[in-house]
């Protein structure tokens, strides 16, 4: 029953990041609070792992701990980051955005290489759920798996990774004079397609670092499966 939960929490973390991950794909105050939802369904995701911490002081540690613990780091750092830019809780300390939207795109990252290195278990979990799945033809299985490698390449390139991941170096820090100034965001009207068109990018983004990392993974000389 506790696999069950694990896995079902990890799916709901999985949705709700594809929906909050870009500030104004639905509107910058659901970014906000399905933030604070997504911190704290992560610390009954960690609470659920309670067993790993406490098998993990005093041994020596191994890569999935070295990441786990950076992505638990990084997390937080968002978590304070998203809290003191927000113009919800009336801080607004519009310095640490640059800083913010880079913790964002580096936990992406995190996230697809903790799938990676959680790749048998998700794939059996999924498989398990939908046994369907089991009788798609090798072919169009392969091609499935080609398509959304693509669509997370493309996203890398689409969805402004790069303006992210190097906002601390290119944006330089405004006089508090001049962001009480700025012309306000303009909210653009809900689109599900615009949605569906994120979340798919973001993914794919995912699944590629994710399936790098699974190869990576792979022991010398072992032939390489369906997925």
């Amino acid at each position: 029953m506790i696999c069950s939960i694990r896995f079902v929490l990890d799916v709901i973390l999985f949705v709700l990041l594809l929906t909050l991950f870009k500030r104004h794909v639905i509107s910058a105050d659901y970014h906000v609070w399905a933030g604070l939802v997504y911190c704290g369904l992560l610390i009954w995701h960690i609470w659920l792992n309670r067993q790993w911490l406490q098998q993990l002081i005093g041994r020596k540690k191994k890569g999935l701990d070295w990441l786990v613990l950076g992505l638990i780091l990084v997390w937080i750092l968002l978590l304070v980051t998203g809290i003191l830019t927000a113009k919800q809780f009336g801080i607004e300390w519009h310095f640490l955005k640059p800083y913010h939207k880079f913790l964002g795109a580096i936990s992406l990252l995190l996230v697809a290489a903790h799938i990676g290195f959680h790749w048998q278990y998700l794939k059996d979990h999924i498989l398990q759920c939908c046994g369907f799945l089991r009788k798609v033809p090798a072919a169009l299985a392969t091609l499935a798996l080609v398509g959304t490698l693509c669509l997370g390449g493309y996203g890398f390139v689409d969805s402004g990774y790069a303006k992210w991941i190097s906002a601390p170096f290119t944006v330089a820090a405004r006089p508090a004079a001049d962001a009480a100034q700025r012309r306000p965001h303009k909210p653009r009207p809900f689109s599900w397609e615009r949605l569906g068109k994120s979340m798919a990018e973001i993914a794919g983004m995912m699944f590629l670092g994710a399936y790098v990392v699974k190869c990576a993974r792979k022991p010398p000389g072992k032939k390489s499966g369906k997925g």
